[in-house]
């Protein structure tokens, strides 16, 4: 089977509509880092975000690094305003595709505020 995704033209969402990127590659990402489109996609040399014993790791093909723990960004723990996992994940997919760094991405996600970004929407819209 092959799952590693890389075309001429890939279509993504930019949080409006449906656009169309040149020479794209998806990165999966998942909670679950045993989620087997997941495994196939990164045993096949793709690349992939996930979380795996309280860590934040992204992947590619078989290398493995480890950003941070997740303890580290408060903006999953907020009293009132919490980040879901998943949307964090999404996130860093795509700070990744876009070719930031890990040491900005991660520090991105520990000065991250939601407050700051978007105060007017509702908790569910930022974790849709």
């Amino acid at each position: 089977m092959r799952t590693l995704l890389k075309a001429s033209w890939v279509i993504g969402f930019d949080g409006r509509s449906h656009v169309y990127w040149r020479d794209g590659e998806v990165v999966f990402y998942a909670v679950d880092p045993t989620t087997q489109s997941l495994l196939a996609h990164v045993a096949d040399g793709g690349r992939a975000v996930f979380a795996r014993d309280g860590r934040l790791v992204i992947a590619s093909g078989r290398n493995e690094v480890v950003l941070s723990k997740l303890s580290a960004f408060s903006c999953l723990t907020h009293p009132t305003r919490p980040l879901s996992l998943d949307a964090l994940l999404a996130g860093v997919a795509a700070a990744w595709a876009f070719g930031l760094s890990n040491d900005l991405i991660v520090a991105g996600l520990i000065t991250f505020s939601r407050e700051e970004v978007a105060p007017e929407l509702p908790p569910a819209k930022l974790n849709a």
